[in-house]
């Protein structure tokens, strides 16, 4: 397919933004993924349950689980501040996101765009004028959290395996009351 197929539909207002915006909405989606994948490997299982904490209200909750996941120091600081991160810059794509998008005119006539959105927690009407460059820092906060969460799963499949005596990580499937190899690896 080529652009005359699908020509961009955004006003031309608008499309300086469709790139970093794009790719905010591709590292948010692999972040989340991997706090996930990261909560599964934390509760023992359960990746519907990891889901809907990380979808849901259960901030707390996601602090409670890292605060007893066996980090300790260094690594306990560096995963609770790569959470409390990722919420803060899930607000703020939040906005992005879910707020209306509209094209206004400055005192000297130029074009600028803003968003417009209720925030739920509070009744005010929150206001914004969007930044390329910031939408891009943004996108790259993902990824970054994409791979502390990634590493902090590996860190625990390996401690696993150890604990087993596997030489190596295998993937586990939870089936009941504890885990399971999904297939034998090296012992």
């Amino acid at each position: 397919m080529d652009e005359q197929e699908h020509p961009d539909v955004a006003d031309v207002f608008y499309r300086p933004f469709l790139r970093p915006l794009g790719n905010l909405v591709i590292t948010f989606a692999q972040a989340e993924a991997a706090l996930i994948k990261l909560l599964t490997e934390l509760n023992g299982g359960g990746e519907r349950m990891a889901s809907d904490l990380v979808g849901g209200p259960s901030r707390d909750r996601i602090r409670e689980i890292i605060r007893d996941s066996g980090f300790k120091d260094f690594e306990l600081e560096d995963l609770t501040a790569n959470v409390e991160d990722f919420w803060q810059a899930k607000d703020k794509r939040s906005r992005l996101i879910h707020d209306e998008w509209w094209v206004g005119l400055d005192s000297d006539d130029a074009v600028f765009v803003g968003i417009r959105g209720i925030p739920r927690k509070a009744a005010n009407v929150a206001w914004g004028t969007p930044m390329i460059e910031a939408i891009w820092e943004l996108a790259l906060r993902f990824r970054e959290h994409r791979s502390a969460f990634s590493a902090f799963a590996y860190i625990l499949r390996e401690a696993r395996a150890r604990s087993l005596g596997l030489r190596r990580a295998v993937s586990f499937v939870w089936i009941g009351p504890g885990f399971t190899p999904a297939r034998a690896a090296d012992r």
